[in-house]
């Protein structure tokens, strides 16, 4: 049997070629967007033993699971002169009484987490970056209370987009699914960044400027 080569000349509509530059376009973008992606993933939290989910966050931030007595050495390599926990577990059960590291309680659900709330941590965090101190934040399993105010940081402090820190939030930390952080992927949607960044900027109590606060301070 003899086969024929038949060759098919593709002659593009005027319809087509009208919706080119639109259709390019988009693949450019598509493109761009990836590698910006691509990118902004290099700064995700850098793993420093993913056992208890300890990550440095950014030079003078971390973020962990509840640490346990075994994890005190590589902690205090990092120099961190604060802790601070959203459980109510005292942290001098594993750091010892003596440790130099200040303690500060924060026992929190992230369901119930508000704007003032973020900006408490990151006064805290802003405070003891101007004194060279590293700061942990951390709960039990190191992802929703901890996920969402290492995601505030990010969008507060580092600019990032929404999106952006919810990306880091679900595909940055080992062993952590969607439906782990949902509570605070919520919260994140709906916070109020600007009065945050605003309060933060100008040290406020409160976001709100009717807080009993904002009168006594």
């Amino acid at each position: 049997m003899k086969h024929e080569l038949v060759l098919y000349r593709f002659e593009p509509s005027m319809k087509t070629l009208k919706y080119m530059p639109f259709l390019l376009s988009v693949i450019l973008f598509s493109l761009a967007h990836s590698a910006s992606a691509s990118e902004l993933e290099k700064d995700w939290a850098t793993p420093i033993d993913t056992r208890f989910k300890f990550y440095q966050v950014s030079p003078l931030l971390f973020r962990s699971a509840l640490p346990n007595s075994t994890d005190v050495d590589l902690i205090k390599q990092q120099n961190i002169g604060t802790i601070i926990s959203f459980i109510k577990e005292d942290d001098k059960k594993w750091l010892g009484k003596s440790s130099g590291i200040q303690l500060l309680s924060y026992p929190s659900h992230a369901d119930r987490i508000d704007d003032d709330d973020v900006l408490d941590v990151l006064k805290v965090i802003q405070n003891s970056k101007s004194q060279g101190k590293s700061v942990l934040i951390h709960c039990k399993h190191g992802q929703n209370r901890t996920g969402l105010f290492v995601a505030m940081y990010r969008i507060i402090v580092q600019n990032w987009t929404k999106q952006q820190a919810i990306d880091e939030l679900v595909n940055g930390i080992s062993a952590t699914q969607a439906d782990d952080v949902k509570d605070a992927i919520a919260y994140i949607q709906k916070a109020k960044v600007k009065k945050i960044r605003k309060a933060l900027q100008q040290n406020s109590c409160s976001t709100s400027k009717y807080a009993l606060c904002q009168w006594f301070s």
